[in-house]
């Protein structure tokens, strides 16, 4: 074996122990021979402590890394919970969803949809939804930048062309449908305002970028609607008249999404418009 090949094996002997999801001893255990001794054989003993006992330090320094990265990437979410559920709850997740990449931006990605089904959420569903959001941020914030859409360039279209008006959006927006107001509830926690869990319903969010913050709000149906029939990719035209049933007739719609315009032109939330 080559001495590439042979660190790379010690490599991944390393991360399999310190990542075990039960530590370092069942790790070892659950490898077959020639690797747990060769994977003993990296770390050596010391007065008063095994080569697994060691293992298992650098296991929890692994750990508590990861609960502090997920701390803060679900601040709101920690302060729902509070530490030891939120441990817990990182704990659960991790043996089901155990990192498998050199970085841990996206260690949490799955941590909402995790959350649905897991106790903690069960009990009380705005817990998931406020994760949703957390994730959606940090997404917006880590998003390609683009140029903005300016209302110059929408006044400079013939009127015949916005029919066929192509929007795009912004590489940042994120569009949430959600069962609770985890807008609200995560400005009321930031606030250091008391959460009393909320009634269920519907409750459309968007996430946008404007230079270097990120905002978020709770929007309308129509306007959720409208964003998510932008960002397929359709006409103008063809946005208006599916949007005719909400308003009540095409014109209508029409006049609703050029108000809607204003809005996400002063949000910065589109880029430059194409054509068909």
């Amino acid at each position: 074996m080559s001495d590439r090949a042979g660190l790379a094996r010690m490599q991944r002997l390393f991360w399999q122990l310190i990542a075990a999801p039960e530590g370092a001893a069942s790790g070892v255990a659950a490898l077959p021979p020639g690797d747990r001794d060769d994977a003993l054989a990296m770390i050596r003993a010391r007065a008063g402590m095994s080569a697994v006992e060691r293992l298992d330090v650098y296991a929890n320094m692994y750990f508590f890394r990861i609960l502090d990265v997920l701390k803060e990437g679900y601040p709101v979410l920690l302060s729902l919970l509070g530490d030891d559920a939120f441990h817990n709850l990182v704990t659960d997740y991790l043996l089901q969803n155990p990192s498998r990449h050199w970085s841990l931006r996206g260690v949490g990605e799955r941590l909402p949809q995790y959350l649905r089904t897991h106790p903690a959420g069960s009990a009380a569903p705005h817990l998931a939804d406020v994760a949703a959001l957390e994730w959606a941020l940090h997404e917006a914030f880590d998003a390609a930048d683009a140029t903005p859409l300016r209302a110059e360039d929408l006044a400079a279209l013939a009127p015949e062309a916005w029919a066929e008006l192509v929007l795009v959006p912004d590489p940042a927006l994120r569009l949430l449908d959600l069962a609770t107001p985890a807008s609200r509830l995560w400005q009321d926690v930031k606030a250091g305002l008391v959460v009393t869990p909320p009634e269920r319903g519907r409750h459309p969010v968007r996430v946008w970028r404007r230079e270097m913050r990120v905002f978020h709000k709770e929007i309308g149906p129509l306007e959720h609607q409208a964003l998510a029939l932008v960002a397929r990719g359709l006409p103008f035209a063809e946005v208006c008249a599916r949007l005719s049933g909400a308003a009540g007739d095409p014109q209508e719609a029409a006049t609703a999404v050029v108000g809607l315009l204003r809005v996400w032109l002063a949000d910065g939330i589109l880029c430059a418009p194409a054509r068909r």
